[in-house]
């Protein structure tokens, strides 16, 4: 889904772009939701010159 069609866009903030940076996002999965402590796992992947890469956050706060 894009994000024009997300049903809450104007409640989010797209990133920034600054000077001499550049970040491209190929595959985010949100996962583990716990409604109750408002806390989700993050899983960001890319390639970045030539080099795939991916991180993995745990117990995100959705605050």
């Amino acid at each position: 889904m894009g994000f024009e069609k997300l049903p809450r866009r104007d409640e989010l903030t797209k990133p920034t772009l600054h000077e001499g940076k550049a970040m491209i996002a190929q595959n985010i999965e949100l996962t583990e939701f716990n409604v109750r402590e408002k806390k989700l796992d993050v899983k960001i992947e890319f390639t970045w010159r030539g080099k795939e890469m991916s991180f993995d956050f745990k117990d995100v706060p959705m605050d």
